[in-house]
């Protein structure tokens, strides 16, 4: 402060994750609002133009009350300081901005000049070079929450915000997760260099740190090598399409790369009823991570001259010769299960739940009755239970499902088929099978003497292609339902 001839001083770290400044010491002459060591003096970036300036673009700035250009909240900070003149100059810490030093003079005094900003730069240098050797020292602590190349959070900063949220039940507020992969990396990387590629990974987190500065609890980061996340509260489908779409047009027009492909999920509960508030973050980054796959396919589609938004409509009914000859082969293992099973309904509908399950390679089957209310499982098998994680709960006989919950499942019990992915199908189908680990699922329903039963066949990344027998299954419900030729 004596180097600058200021009359106060405050340090600040920028945390890039969330898009603010936290003051961490302030010096000399304070306001009577200030405090030495404050514990929750922050500054959020959006709107102050100056601190993206010295934040995301490492340049130091000075200014005075006196200045016509000045920024208006630049201009009430200093007023609430009771001073005249400020500057400001960005910290390094291995050649990223750590944070922020600003100092102020009182009215009387003369402005900061060209050679104030010298000083200071190096002064900065300096501390910069300390806080280093502090930092190496902690380094285990920060890598456990943070990625070291951009700045930002990691996966696990993400996990354990969802987690958060999620402990809350019910949500204080919707949340959702922006979940986007930059094309063109691997272009870059073997075009231009690797440090050229580290470079497009750093200015797309400086886009993400300037869109979560716009939302109070926001957080951004990078989960994978091209892929980010932001983690926003309060927001519904709407809000998120507008990130969406900043985001993407901002990427796209930085000097390299070729944008960024974004998906994301908006949830008011926990997903799919998960069970924890880690099985609900899972589920909620599968519907987002899901939806990114979705618009990544779309992407490209667009760029080779094809229809986008026919791709999943083409995809489920154009059905060649190998799955008819599947079903084929599918439709009599299933009739002989069918014939062979003893007793009524709820055996017949079982073995050829079993049988399609085996024949497709599902991972899960299960059948289930309605009282007019609730789906109550009857019965139902694990060929493969799959990564579900810590926390999450099979699904098991007696496990009951209230229909109005599920709009999809409680449409087709008096006959009917319906066919839903993580990225197509109802929200609240979508959600289910996300918290359980799963991709995709068939289900056709009927009625018989008064009881709706659903068959459902749940798909993982090895099981067959399901959509392709559709009308197989509901043929097959009936027929089963109903005693199958030949059988009792």
């Amino acid at each position: 402060m004596r180097c600058l001839g200021a009359d106060a001083a405050s340090l600040s770290r920028f945390d890039r994750a969330e898009g603010i400044t936290r003051v961490l010491r302030n010096h000399g002459d304070l306001a009577p609002w200030e405090e030495p060591r404050p514990l929750h003096e922050t500054y959020r970036i959006d709107g102050w133009r100056n601190l993206v300036t010295v934040l995301l673009q490492g340049r130091s700035w000075t200014g005075t009350l006196d200045d016509p250009d000045l920024p208006g909240p630049d201009r009430d900070l200093l007023v609430s300081l009771d001073k005249y003149a400020a500057l400001s100059s960005p910290v390094f810490v291995g050649g990223q901005v750590w944070g922020e030093l600003y100092v102020t003079r009182r009215a009387g005094r003369p402005p900061f000049e060209e050679l104030d900003l010298m000083v200071a730069q190096t002064l900065m240098g300096l501390v910069g070079a300390a806080l280093r050797h502090l930092q190496d020292r902690a380094v285990l602590h920060e890598l456990a929450y943070r990625d070291r190349l951009t700045g930002l959070g990691n996966r696990r900063a993400v996990d354990d915000r969802l987690e958060r949220v999620f402990a809350r039940d019910p949500l204080a507020a919707p949340v959702g997760l922006l979940v986007g992969d930059v094309n063109g990396l691997k272009e870059v990387n073997d075009e231009q260099g690797h440090a050229e590629g580290d470079r497009l990974l750093r200015e797309v987190a400086r886009v993400l740190t300037a869109e979560v500065a716009r939302h109070p609890g926001g957080l951004a980061a990078r989960i994978g090598g091209d892929e980010f996340s932001v983690v926003l509260e309060g927001v519904d489908d709407e809000q998120m399409q507008e990130v969406t779409k900043r985001l993407t047009a901002e990427v796209e027009a930085l000097a390299v790369g070729d944008g960024l492909s974004c998906g994301f999920a908006v949830a008011e509960q926990r997903p799919g009823g998960a069970p924890s508030p880690a099985a609900a973050g899972r589920a909620l980054l599968r519907l987002a991570d899901a939806m990114q796959y979705r618009s990544k396919r779309q992407s490209r589609a667009t760029r080779n001259g094809r229809v986008a938004d026919g791709l999943g409509t083409l995809a489920r009914h154009q059905i060649g010769a190998a799955d008819r000859a599947a079903g084929r082969e599918l439709a009599g293992r299933v009739l002989t299960a069918v014939q062979a099973a003893d007793g009524d309904t709820e055996e017949r509908l079982a073995a050829l739940a079993a049988s399609v399950a085996q024949g497709l390679g599902a991972a899960s089957w299960w059948l289930s009755d309605s009282d007019g209310r609730d789906l109550v499982i009857r019965r139902g098998e694990y060929l493969r239970q799959g990564d579900l994680g810590t926390g999450t709960m099979p699904v098991a006989a007696g496990d009951r499902y209230p229909l109005a919950d599920y709009p999809a499942s409680a449409a087709v019990l008096r006959g009917g088929v319906f066919f839903a992915t993580l990225e197509d199908g109802h929200s609240t189908e979508r959600a289910f099978l996300a918290a359980n680990g799963y991709v995709s699922m068939l289900a056709a329903g009927t009625t018989r003497n008064g009881v709706g039963w659903l068959v459902e066949i749940m798909g993982d990344a090895v099981t067959q292609p399901l959509a392709p027998h559709e009308g197989l299954l509901l043929a097959l419900v009936e027929l089963a339902a109903n005693g199958a030729p030949g059988g009792r």
